[in-house]
């Protein structure tokens, strides 16, 4: 009879054993999922912040492109009042030397 309680009891503590493994499995399993998917959130959460950076880059670049365009509209527009104020200037020397010639010939 003892013999019989003494297999029962490691028969039991058998399974208790399997039993806990198995929820240790289980667990682990559980953590390693988890696990994976913080890490798949994190690399999202990556990817995100890379294409915020690209689009700030390319709205930087963009900004850059627009001030040069500035840039160069100023200095057209400043090339051509130079243009205008040299063609007045030479305009009024004319006129000028046009009176001048006039006053020549009227004396």
């Amino acid at each position: 009879k003892t013999q019989m309680d003494l297999d029962g009891r490691t028969l039991a503590m058998q399974e208790e054993g399997r039993r806990v493994a198995l929820q240790d499995d289980n667990k682990l399993m559980q953590l390693e999922e988890k696990g994976s998917r913080m890490e798949m959130e994190e690399d999202d959460r990556m990817m995100a912040m890379e294409e915020d950076t690209r689009k700030l880059s390319v709205r930087e670049k963009d900004r850059k492109m627009g001030l040069k365009e500035d840039e160069k509209r100023l200095a057209m527009a400043k090339e051509g009042k130079r243009i205008m104020l040299d063609e007045k200037s030479k305009s009024m020397a004319l006129q000028e030397e046009g009176k001048d010639l006039e006053l020549d010939e009227r004396e």
